[in-house]
C-alpha cells in the first residue's frame, strides 16, 4: 500500500471527524472534515487499496506503564486489566487492554471499555471501511524529548514521551504550572498529526484483531455433508470429554490458590474461600495515605499551598487545609484526579478538601468467561499479588527498633514512640522535609509490612511539615 488514509474519530457520533490522505514519503494529498459518524461513508473511495489507520481521542484510553519481570505470557495478559485498577472505576473485566510495546521490565498498555471501542468498530463498519491499525490520537504528534503539545478544535492534544500522552480541554490547560506548559515543544500548526509520527503497535488486539480471510476459505461448502454430521458426532464427544476434564481442572486451580493463601499467610489451615480470603487479607498489609498524598500533588496547581494535612486509615481519607485556592482551580483539581478518586470541598473557613480512594475489589467472574477461565484469572492474579505483598516481621520482632533502625537510615530524628496495644503513637516537633519523610513511611510498608494508620501534619513551608501525630502498625500475619 503506497498511501494512507488517517481517520481521527470522535467521543461521541455527533462531533466532527478529521481526515487525511498521504502519499508514502508522507506529503499529504488530500484532507477533509465529516460532520458525524455517519459521513463516514463518504471515505470509501478514498480507502479503496489504501492502508487506513484510525486515531482516537486519548481523553477515552487509559496510557500506562507497567513494571513486569520476566516474558509476557497469556496468563500474565490475561492479568493486566487488573494491574489498572487503580486507574479506572470500572470493572476491569469491562476493558480491553492492548500491549503497545514491551520493553523489559516495562510493559506500555493501553484499555479502552469494550463498549467505547465497539462503537468505533460500530462506526467505520456501517460506513463499509475496513481499518488496519488503531492507535490514540495524540501518537501522531512529534515525538519530541521534552513532549509536544497542539491546539486542536477545543482541545490541546499533548503527546509526553512515545507511549504517554493526555488530552486536555482548553480551560483546564489554564490551571496546570506554566512550568509544564512551558517544557512541551509546539507541534507545527500546518499538518501536526502525521502517519510518520505514529509507532509501531495497534488496538486492534485478541477479539478486535482483524481477520483474514484466505482464497480458498469458500471451498469448505464443498465438503461432502457426511463429513460435516461426523464433525458433530465428534464434537458430542469432545463436550462430554470437555467437561469432565474442566471439573479436574478446577479442582487443580483450586487447590493452587489454596497452596498460595497458605504459602502468603501461613497459619491458616482451612480455607473455604481462597480468593475472597486473599483478597481480605492483602487489604489488611497497605495503607492508604501514600497513594492518596501522591494523588493530591499530582493535582495540585502551583499556585495553591497546603497548610495542613490529617489522615485516618479506617475512614481512608485525606483531609487537607489548603491556601490561595480558587473555585476555578479546585474545580481543576477535580477534573484532574485518576478514575477511582473522589474529591470533595469544605470552602467554608478556607478551603478544606477530602480525597479518597474507591477501592472496590476486581470482579474476576464474568458470564462471557467459563469457569475454569475465571479461576485461571483469579490465580494469576493472587500470584503477582503475592509477590509484590511485603515481608512481615516476626511475631517477637521489636517494631520500635525496626522503626528506629529506618529512621536512621533515612537521616530522619529518632522519636521515642508512645505504645497504644498494636500501634505506636510518634510526634516529630522539628521541621521535617515533607520528601523524606513520605520515603520513609514507604520503606516501612514495603519492607517492613509497618503501615500508617492515622497522620496529623502541618506545613512549613520550603517543602517541610512538622508531624503533630503518627500512629503506626504492623500488618496482620494471619
Amino acid at each position: 500500500m503506497n498511501e494512507t488514509l488517517l481517520i481521527r474519530l470522535a467521543s461521541h457520533a455527533q462531533q466532527t471527524i478529521y481526515w487525511w490522505l498521504f502519499t508514502a514519503d508522507d506529503q499529504l494529498l488530500f484532507s477533509g472534515e465529516l460532520a458525524d459518524a455517519a459521513s463516514l461513508v463518504n471515505l470509501q473511495s478514498y480507502a479503496a487499496s489504501r492502508q487506513v489507520i484510525a486515531l482516537v481521542p486519548a481523553c477515552d484510553v487509559v496510557l500506562k506503564s507497567v513494571s513486569l519481570p520476566g516474558k509476557l505470557t497469556r496468563k500474565t495478559q490475561n492479568a493486566l486489566p487488573f494491574l489498572l485498577e487503580d486507574e479506572v472505576v470500572e470493572d476491569p473485566i469491562k476493558l480491553h487492554v492492548a500491549v503497545l510495546a514491551h520493553e523489559s521490565p516495562l510493559v506500555h498498555l493501553a484499555a479502552i471499555e469494550h463498549s467505547v471501542m465497539q462503537q468505533w468498530l460500530k462506526w467505520l463498519e456501517d460506513a463499509g471501511l475496513t481499518i488496519n491499525r488503531m492507535l490514540p490520537d495524540v501518537f501522531a504528534l512529534p515525538d519530541y524529548d521534552t513532549g509536544c503539545c497542539v491546539c486542536f478544535g477545543e482541545q490541546y492534544l499533548i503527546r509526553e514521551s512515545r507511549w504517554r500522552g493526555m488530552v486536555l480541554e482548553q480551560e483546564l490547560m489554564a490551571c496546570l504550572p506554566e512550568d509544564n506548559i512551558a517544557r512541551w515543544q509546539p507541534a507545527p500548526q500546518t499538518l501536526p498529526l502525521r502517519v510518520s509520527h505514529l509507532p509501531a503497535g495497534t488496538l486492534l488486539q485478541g477479539a478486535y484483531q482483524p481477520r483474514k480471510y484466505k482464497n480458498g476459505q469458500l471451498a469448505i461448502w464443498r465438503v461432502p455433508a457426511w463429513l460435516l454430521a461426523a464433525s458433530l458426532v465428534i464434537t458430542l464427544a469432545s463436550t462430554a470429554l470437555e467437561n469432565f476434564t474442566d471439573s479436574r481442572e478446577q479442582a487443580q486451580l483450586n487447590q493452587q490458590m489454596i497452596a498460595i493463601y497458605r504459602q502468603t499467610f501461613p497459619g491458616n489451615k482451612r480455607v473455604s474461600d481462597p480468593w475472597n480470603e486473599f483478597q481480605k487479607k492483602m487489604e489488611a498489609h497497605s495503607s492508604h495515605f501514600l497513594p492518596l498524598v501522591r494523588t493530591l500533588d499530582s493535582v495540585l496547581p502551583s499556585s495553591v499551598q497546603v497548610q495542613s494535612l490529617q489522615f485516618d486509615a479506617p475512614g481512608r481519607e485525606l483531609q487537607a487545609q489548603l491556601s490561595g485556592a480558587t473555585a476555578i482551580a479546585l474545580k481543576a483539581m477535580e477534573q484532574q484526579l485518576p478514575a477511582n478518586f473522589a474529591l470533595r470541598v469544605n470552602e467554608k473557613d478556607g478551603a478544606t478538601i477530602y480525597l479518597r480512594m474507591q477501592t472496590t475489589r476486581p470482579k474476576v467472574a464474568h458470564s462471557e468467561l467459563t469457569r475454569v477461565q475465571q479461576m485461571k484469572q483469579k490465580l494469576t492474579r493472587m500470584q503477582i499479588l503475592a509477590a509484590q505483598k511485603p515481608l512481615l516481621p516476626a511475631p517477637d520482632a521489636d517494631i520500635a527498633a525496626l522503626i528506629e533502625q529506618a529512621s536512621l537510615k533515612a537521616h530522619l530524628p529518632v522519636s521515642p514512640p508512645a505504645q497504644q496495644g498494636n500501634q505506636l503513637e510518634f510526634r516529630y516537633p522539628g521541621a521535617l522535609r515533607f520528601s523524606d519523610f513520605a520515603n520513609w513511611l514507604q520503606t516501612l510498608e514495603l519492607q517492613y509490612g509497618i503501615v500508617t494508620q492515622e497522620v496529623q501534619l502541618t506545613g512549613k513551608g520550603q517543602g517541610t511539615v512538622e508531624v503533630k501525630r503518627l500512629v503506626l502498625s504492623r500488618g496482620s500475619r494471619s
